[in-house]
């Protein structure tokens, strides 16, 4: 199934000429975006498009959540969902023992900091470069953008239960990453 039938399926799937309007303006602005971040995990086109066309249909599923269709944080949310699927996509061609060659998941500080509008000099934002990328999107998705922990769920495919212990456990590691680089002081946090 291609792309542009995907886009068929997902216009069926949303309801009000309005969301619809708003998800094709989605689709067109970002659809290349979201290839080249699939790209960076996937090296097979047919997983690159499988990974892009799962991305689609969650948005379709979930279109209430998207506030504005060309929006900074609608271009992360899709850029994380994207990250999260196409690895997923990848662990699980590893574990049918298929071998597939995925590029290195690059994502240093300097990268987060403009993903992020973000000064490069940052600590924090080269703290949060330095948690693994499932705890890093987890923090942006509730912290920057305010999505609560089911829609965090819901978005990344995950329960909310595991939600919960990823926020937990990324904002333990990134307090130590933070005291390491003696950002953080435990005197402060009293």
């Amino acid at each position: 199934m291609g792309l542009r039938e995907v886009l068929e399926i997902c216009l069926a799937l949303i309801g009000s000429a309005e969301d619809q309007d708003k998800f094709e303006t989605l689709y067109e602005k970002y659809k290349k975006l979201l290839y080249h971040a699939a790209r960076k995990q996937l090296r097979d086109e047919e997983m690159v498009e499988e990974a892009v066309c799962t991305v689609f249909l969650r948005v379709a599923r979930n279109m209430c959540m998207i506030h504005e269709s060309v929006s900074q944080e609608t271009m992360h949310l899709l850029l994380i969902m994207t990250r999260r699927v196409a690895i997923d996509i990848r662990r699980r061609q590893e574990r049918k023992h298929i071998p597939t060659i995925g590029m290195e998941d690059i994502e240093n500080a300097a990268c987060l900091s403009v993903e992020m509008g973000v000064d490069e000099g940052s600590s924090i934002a080269s703290a949060l470069g330095k948690l693994p990328s499932q705890y890093r999107d987890v923090l942006l998705l509730k912290f920057a953008y305010g999505y609560s922990n089911s829609e965090v769920a819901r978005l990344l495919d995950l329960t909310v239960a595991n939600v919960e212990k990823i926020s937990s456990r990324s904002k333990k590691k990134l307090k130590v990453i933070l005291k390491e680089e003696e950002v953080w002081d435990d005197e402060a946090e009293r």
